[in-house]
């Protein structure tokens, strides 16, 4: 996988992750992050030592870092020429990657359009957003930086081949340079399912580091103490305990927050489109509808809620 794939990967599974949003007071992942050192991070975390902390010193480093200045070679105003990977900057203002088919991630202020006074993480979607291309201000992005260093291969002579890491698909070991996104993309078919693996790992972040054991699957984990029947809770299914805990809560009309964000998501990304509202994290009548329909294309009772049954088949297990 080459670098400039690796950094995509990063921007788009921040971008999808709600535990980050804006803001240049916790700027380095911890929780938030602001236009510059989101993309730094994302190619520092495909393995390149950059230095460089806001958009002002971000040309001179990346540049003397494998990168090549393209800005001839694109069209600034219909992204004609960009590629995946590709850094738009205007050196005083803003920075944004190009991630393919005309769309960009950035980072772009807080709820209240400020640099910092927020509250932690993405509370409208849009602090940090995977949006439609567009040439920046008046003047247009200053460059667009493109790695170009050999082929922008990551192979790490030390280690195994990635793709001999995984024991029976059970289990993968994280590797140099590994996204939640990327891992979730290659095992699971779909890198926004990257949620999925965070519940089954008891993650509460997308930080994870080399040597680290993901569990890719639920099946066969048992709890170390399973309660009575007559002791869980009528709305909430667990299995799994510790490090591997799994809660799937049961989801229903009126509900709102992260969770059921994340469970429109995985409704739409299985081809059940809700053309209004969207993933707006609000239980309405149209999400109730598209999970019905869901139900009945999987020859599940038609409630309209997600329950464990639901979500399992929402998640493809």
């Amino acid at each position: 996988m080459t670098i400039p794939e690796k950094a995509a990967q990063f921007m788009e599974q921040i971008a999808a992750d709600d535990s980050h949003g804006y803001d240049q007071g916790s700027r380095w992942g911890t929780p938030d992050y602001d236009c510059s050192s989101l993309v730094i991070s994302a190619y520092k975390s495909a393995g390149l030592p950059l230095t460089s902390t806001y958009t002002g010193n971000m040309k001179s480093d990346f540049l003397a870092h494998g990168f090549s200045d393209v800005t001839k070679k694109v069209n600034l105003y219909t992204a004609s020429g960009m590629e995946r990977g590709d850094v738009l900057l205007h050196e005083r203002n803003h920075t944004a990657m190009y991630v393919g088919g005309g769309m960009i991630v950035h980072a772009a202020g807080n709820e209240y359009g400020k640099a910092t006074g927020g509250q932690p993480g993405d509370q409208t979607g849009r602090e940090i957003c995977k949006t439609g291309y567009f040439n920046y201000g008046n003047t247009g992005w200053d460059c667009v930086l493109r790695y170009t260093k050999e082929d922008g291969t990551v192979t790490p002579p030390e280690e195994e081949p990635y793709e001999d890491a995984v024991e029976g698909e059970d289990y993968y070991i994280v590797k140099q340079y590994d996204t939640l996104w990327g891992i979730a993309e290659r095992f699971l078919g779909d890198g926004s399912l990257f949620p999925l693996l965070q519940q089954i790992n008891g993650l509460t972040g997308t930080n994870i580091l080399p040597g680290m054991m993901l569990l890719l699957h639920p099946e066969g984990l048992e709890p170390e103490n399973p309660p009575k029947e007559d002791t869980k809770p009528p709305e909430e299914h667990t299995g799994g305990d510790g490090a591997y805990q799994i809660a799937l809560q049961v989801l229903k009309k009126g509900d709102t927050g992260a969770v059921v964000k994340q469970a429109q998501r995985l409704l739409i990304a299985s081809g059940y489109k809700m053309p209004e509202y969207g993933a707006d994290g609000d239980f309405g009548a149209e999400t109730e509808k598209a999970v019905k329909r869901f139900q009945k294309a999987k020859k599940l009772e038609q409630t309209g809620k997600i329950d464990k049954p639901t979500m399992s088949k929402l998640l493809g297990l």
